[in-house]
């Protein structure tokens, strides 16, 4: 039984890359939607990659 205090660290971490082939998009409006905040990017410390949680990727897709 998981303890209800605890944090899901169980994300699934996708490069640019393959956010770019799965939505078949643009660098460009990559950049226009991560700063319109349709999407969310992640560093990971000491890192210049910027990555992007699965989860929220489907979410951005999904039709409303």
């Amino acid at each position: 039984m998981a303890d209800k205090n605890s944090i899901n660290t169980n994300f699934e971490f996708i490069s640019e890359k393959d956010v770019l082939d799965m939505l078949g998009i643009s660098r460009t409006t990559l950049w226009r939607m991560r700063s319109k905040r349709n999407i969310t990017c992640y560093r990971i410390e000491g890192a210049k990659r910027v990555y992007y949680k699965r989860e929220d990727i489907s979410n951005a897709i999904k039709p409303r």
